[in-house]
């Protein structure tokens, strides 16, 4: 009888031929050795003959098959059926052998399952050499010693994971066997059952960037998070001659067409006329030339210095004038700009407007009609942007412009810290590419009547700026929707 086998039968015949192969050729494996299936597979074709190499590239291939085979066709086992039609395929390798005395049609669909109760029979007549060495050979694959290799763990575990897709069970096997025979299928596994699918699209990609079935992960992360524009967008942007291309350009456009459709509807006579033609165009533009991110690119210009910088005289009155009112000196107790506005501080402070932007187009059109990045340098060309300008400078005393401002952070009406004055100003400035048509917000802040926002002096001047780039995101959002932000 001929068929075609399920993946976990083909696995099976791989494994009890490798192990045949590891008692013939009296290959050592040691218990405690950190063996996977793929690392016995590298170490038994080491010591096979070219036919018994053949015949391991042609299982390989066989399961290879079947498991794509199955997937397209969404096709699961359960940890038990995996187990029982891999001890299946097992059998079948012992049963070739003692029919044929080698292995030259264990790549077949034969089912030699058919041949078990005959062979059984033909024991009990007659004791025979031939099966006196099956016999020896295939010992090894029952004996506890085997049983403690660490593919035999890999297996199981594989099985949980197929069986429970939980990530506490996926990232075990990660971490145990990164270059396990089933990795792939565990990234494919982690793709389909995680809320952020893309991120595990790229570390997928990462690891196997020539890896199978990665436009189908697409397409599943698509379907599973409502054909969200970000995945479709990044498909098209790594495979554009892809076989979900021209279906995921279409679903652009139908997407983009319902949600521009309620978004528009939902902020017309909420928001201004320029922010309201601003936003027309860009929609229009988003569906013409397919850019569907909208990039934050911030443009800063910190001109800051510290008490140190300034001139000793300077200095030393401002010493007096403090000490003499608070009793605190002011050099002891000042919190210099140093070390504050660092990489990350500044990475965060864009992401607090990026986050709000993508809060107005979600509000009132679901996810997905114009996603917000902050990584400008990963855009497209022609992508339409979001220029933040900010400038923060040192403040000087009003009355006197050679003196640095000094303002006072208490706790419980406690004095913690003085902190140098500095200036705000925030610009937002919105472009189409090729477009006469813009849109801008700014705003003077004011970082003196944040400083009750200070949880502790180590951040103390990023906490008062994030603060006020959270009510500049404010401005933002309301300009943009008609409505308040929620926090």
């Amino acid at each position: 009888m001929s068929t075609t086998f399920p993946s976990p039968r083909w696995r099976g015949r791989l494994v009890g031929t490798l192990f045949l192969v590891v008692s013939r050729h009296g290959i050592i494996l040691d218990a405690e050795e950190s063996l996977t299936l793929r690392d016995l597979i590298d170490k038994v074709l080491s010591f096979a003959s070219e036919k018994e190499q053949q015949t391991i590239h042609q299982l390989i291939g066989r399961f290879d098959a079947a498991y794509a085979a199955e997937q397209a066709a969404g096709t699961t086992f359960s940890a038990q059926e995996d187990e029982q039609l891999g001890k299946l395929g097992r059998d079948d390798v012992k049963i070739c052998w003692e029919l044929h005395g080698d292995l030259h049609l264990i790549g077949s669909d034969e089912d030699f399952s058919t041949w078990a109760e005959h062979l059984r029979l033909k024991r009990k007549q007659k004791i025979l050499m031939g099966c006196l060495i099956v016999g020896t050979l295939f010992a090894i694959l029952f004996v506890p010693f085997v049983y403690k290799l660490p593919l035999w763990g890999e297996l199981a575990l594989y099985a949980q994971v197929k069986e429970k897709r939980t990530p506490a069970l996926i990232q075990e096997y990660k971490a145990k066997y990164p270059q396990g025979w089933h990795i792939k299928e565990v990234y494919r596994i982690e793709v389909e059952e995680s809320p952020d699918p893309l991120n595990q699209i790229h570390a997928y990609m990462e690891h196997f960037p020539k890896g199978k079935n990665i436009e189908d992960f697409y397409r599943f992360a698509a379907e599973k998070r409502d054909y969200s524009p970000e995945i479709m967008e990044d498909y098209i942007l790594r495979f554009p001659e892809g076989k979900y291309a021209d279906a995921f350009s279409l679903k652009l456009d139908s997407v983009h067409d319902c949600r521009a459709k309620a978004f528009l509807g939902a902020v017309h006579h909420r928001i201004s006329p320029e922010a309201e033609t601003y936003l027309t165009a860009l929609l229009q533009y988003m569906k013409q030339d397919g850019y569907y991110t909208l990039y934050v690119e911030p443009w800063e210009d910190l001109d800051l210095k510290d008490l140190d910088e300034f001139p000793a005289q300077s200095v030393h009155q401002l010493d007096r004038l403090l000490a003499a009112k608070s009793g605190k000196p002011l050099q002891a107790h000042i919190l210099p700009f140093r070390g504050q506005f660092s990489f990350d501080d500044r990475k965060n402070l864009h992401q607090v407007l990026s986050d709000q932007v993508a809060r107005c187009f979600s509000k009132h059109s679901g996810p997905g009609l114009a996603v917000v990045g902050v990584e400008k340098t990963m855009a497209p060309e022609h992508s339409p942007v979001v220029r933040i300008h900010y400038t923060v400078k040192n403040r000087m005393m009003p009355q006197q412009q050679s003196l640095p401002d000094i303002w006072v952070y208490q706790k419980d009406n406690a004095f913690q810290s003085y902190l140098l004055g500095f200036t705000l100003h925030i610009k937002a400035e919105f472009v189409i590419p090729g477009s006469g048509t813009r849109f801008s917000l700014e705003e003077t802040c004011h970082p003196e009547n944040e400083i009750g926002h200070i949880a502790s002096t180590d951040n103390g001047y990023y906490a008062i700026t994030r603060n006020c780039f959270e009510k500049f995101g404010d401005t933002v959002h309301k300009a943009l929707t008609g409505r308040p932000a929620a926090h």
